[in-house]
């Protein structure tokens, strides 16, 4: 049907221009349109870039930018921002309108008259940052610049509405530094101008982006790749606060989607090369892509409003509703609201004018209020809700400390650990009677061969005896072998865990791992302390008996973040636990290495990152850390259990970069351990990574020296006992 419109289009004007112009000049104008315009198209980079950000057409002309007042806007500065451009390498300087709310304006109208320039602009950026009323951060279309006519009757409109308005000019537009723009290029801009915004707010952070025509794809790659960007080009440690909605103005889903429903392509869709000369490079050219759609995706928590004209012919009206339904597929009802408001065409609003629409106000309004609601019922939560729910519901505590509801990756095949990327592992059971929970509890559990046995354990022809070699490899083996207890969350086939498994195994290490209660496979109770304290315990008591007693290899347990916890109390009341039980008493483990430990609960709760955003409330100890001081199903005291054991030799692994259980509880713990063992002599050895790594709460695996400090580890204690 497209390609029928584009001849119905065409036939006519060949025709016209048979009968005026003649044949010889119809011929070349034909052959010009059907071959010299595709290859321009299709290899000429630089035209397409003029198609796309069209910054050549300036209208008006000389414009006086340092005076606002000369394009008719009232209560309004002017100023720039220069910065080193990471996208071009060099110098860039962004023309900037600061344009006051009506209610400001008027307040400080009489101002002018008193002060010089330089005076009323301070006047007005001190009114900027000490503001609460809204901000529209415009980014504005291809062509012209922030003077462009309807442009400037939407920031009277702004002003009507009482907000403050930021409207620049990216880089080759207006009076900005004249380099040729491009997709990154201008993104930067607008991420520098974000982020001085931001700098100048002092408490309002009522921040809103607006974004028109192209100018919604800059918005939108934006605030989609904000936390990234806010890193990679602004240097920040941490990235900029989302704003609080964002609204688009005919806006398109991607680039060349916007390029193949263009008017002017209805003169060249008929072409049997019109997708690969017209459309594709589009799609394939990293330049400019725009995919609003992609970006977008990105962000479920940002409100976004969607404003297009049905009668839009520039940016036709079906790219907006892609867009939407895009963004729409992408959330759930418990994401941020997605809105698309039309225009029918009876209103004559085109590309351009859907700022003279009468229910404008209305609309924004909307999503202004929902910024608004939404954040006031945050602030109830935070401040009321919150506190109650964590004191005095267990449940939501025991979640908080277990998080055994997260399971990723889901629908996995446990028993066949090779399809979790384990090489060399088997898949077995635990079932016992628990005296924990009066129930019978099945543990999962993996036994994974060290790298030096994989010829010899599976160069076999009966793969059905697979399993059985294994044990009958465990019972004989002399290497060392590591019982692990994983951290919380997730289950023994964790992507950083399965990492964390080979390097155990390039070490030649066998490798025991597990889920507790409630975790994987295994049975899905309730877990509390003493619960997977039991479990580790189980698991424990099966691998010594697997082990030849007269000459048994050395046995370390490793922990991770809360394993390290359950590790530490089981080493120190195995002995107890044993008798408890009634079972036989069992040798201790040769050395204990923990990895991302906390010293207590308590402490590691009060220094969770999440933490900050209530440790404000005056009530905060009563409510989010006494609890953990006096349940019955957790305490998690590591610094007491390890300092009841002075003779176990102990490796603690933490990295400076760790926000998850920070790296001073590791130092508290170390301290407090290292003053039981003064008399003992037994190794207490504290291994930390330098935040300059990359190494965080779950990628010590990745640590290049980590192999060296293990090993150097375990030869000290082989050298101490001669246990190894």
């Amino acid at each position: 049907m497209v390609e029928l419109k584009g001849l119905l289009i065409c036939i006519p004007l060949y025709t016209a221009g048979l009968l005026f112009l003649g044949a010889s000049l119809s011929a070349g104008v034909f052959i010009f349109h059907i071959a010299v315009v595709p290859l321009i198209f299709k290899y000429c980079k630089a035209f397409r870039r003029n198609l796309v950000f069209a910054n050549f057409v300036q209208w008006p002309l000389h414009m006086n930018y340092e005076e606002p007042s000369a394009s008719g806007i009232e209560g309004a500065r002017n100023l720039s921002i220069e910065y080193q451009s990471k996208v071009n390498q060099c110098k860039i300087r962004i023309g900037i309108w600061h344009i006051l709310p009506r209610s400001s304006y008027e307040r400080l109208k009489h101002s002018y008259d008193k002060y010089d320039k330089d005076d009323m602009d301070r006047v007005l950026g001190d009114e900027l940052a000490q503001s609460k009323t809204p901000v529209i951060l415009y980014c504005h279309g291809n062509s012209n610049s922030r003077a462009a006519v309807h442009r400037i009757m939407l920031y009277k409109f702004f002003q009507e509405m009482d907000f403050h308005t930021i409207t620049f000019d990216y880089r080759g537009y207006g009076d900005s530094t004249n380099i040729q723009p491009s997709e990154a290029g201008v993104v930067e801009d607008a991420l520098v101008v974000y982020d001085w915004l931001h700098s100048t707010l002092s408490h309002n952070k009522n921040v809103f982006v607006w974004g028109h025509s192209l100018g919604t794809a800059i918005s939108s790659h934006l605030v989609g790749n904000l936390q990234e960007l806010s890193v990679r080009l602004l240097d920040r440690p941490s990235p900029l606060p989302m704003p609080k909605g964002l609204i688009l103005e005919a806006p398109f889903n991607n680039l060349a989607d916007e390029v193949a429903k263009h008017p002017l392509s209805k003169l060249v869709t008929w072409l049997p090369y019109y997708e690969s000369t017209f459309v594709a490079p589009f799609r394939a050219n990293d330049e400019q892509t725009f995919k609003s759609d992609e970006h977008l995706a990105k962000v479920k928590s940002l409100p976004v409003l969607i404003l297009h004209a049905k009668d839009d012919i520039i940016v036709p009206f079906i790219v907006g509703l892609r867009l939407y339904r895009s963004i729409l597929q992408s959330r759930t009802p418990e994401d941020a609201s997605v809105t698309l408001h039309a225009y029918d065409k009876s209103q004559n609003l085109g590309h351009k004018w859907i700022c003279t629409a009468s229910d404008l106000s209305d609309v924004i309004g909307t999503i202004l209020l929902t910024g608004a609601s939404l954040t006031a019922s945050v602030l109830v939560v935070q401040v009321a809700v919150l506190p109650l729910v964590f004191k005095y519901s267990k449940s939501v505590q025991r979640k908080m400390v277990f998080s055994n509801c997260i399971n990723y990756p889901r629908n996995l095949d446990y028993e066949n650990p090779s399809s979790c990327n384990v090489v060399g592992g088997r898949n077995f059971n635990i079932q016992f009677q628990s005296t924990v929970d009066t129930c019978p509890i099945k543990l999962g559990v993996w036994h994974i061969v060290p790298c030096s046995m994989f010829r010899e354990v599976f160069v076999i022809r009966d793969y059905l005896t697979v399993d059985d070699r294994l044990h009958q490899e465990l019972k004989r083996t002399q290497n060392t072998i590591v019982l692990y207890c994983h951290g919380n969350s997730n289950h023994r086939a964790s992507p950083h865990r399965l990492q964390m498994y080979k390097v155990f195994q390039e070490l030649n290490f066998h490798v025991i791992t597990f889920d507790y209660r409630g975790y994987g496979d295994s049975t899905r109770v309730r877990p509390t302390e003493r619960g997977v304290v039991e479990d580790a315990l189980e698991v424990y008591a099966w691998l010594m008996e697997s082990l030849n007693e007269i000459n048994r290899p050395p046995v370390i347990i490793w922990g991770h973040s809360l394993g390290t916890a359950v590790a530490a109390n089981l080493t120190a009341n195995l002995s107890d636990m044993c008798a408890s039980q009634g079972r036989a008493q069992l040798p201790r483990p040769n050395a204990l290495v923990l990895e991302a430990p906390f010293n207590n609960l308590m402490d590691e709760i009060e220094s969770h990152p999440f933490s900050k955003l209530v440790s404000w409330l005056p009530y905060y100890r009563d409510t989010f850390v006494k609890p953990f001081t006096v349940s019955s199903e957790y305490a998690f005291t590591t610094d007491q259990y390890l300092s009841s054991v002075p003779h176990i030799p102990i490796l603690m692994l933490h990295s400076k970069g760790d926000k998850i259980v920070p790296y001073n509880l590791a130092v508290k713990l170390h301290e407090k351990v290292a003053e039981s063992r003064t008399k003992s002599g037994a190794p207490l050895v504290f291994h930390s990574f330098e935040r300059g790594l990359g190494l965080g709460h779950n990628n010590l695996c990745e640590a290049p020296d980590l192999k060296d400090v293990v090993s150097k580890f375990l030869a000290e204690v082989k050298k101490r006992d001669g246990a190894y």
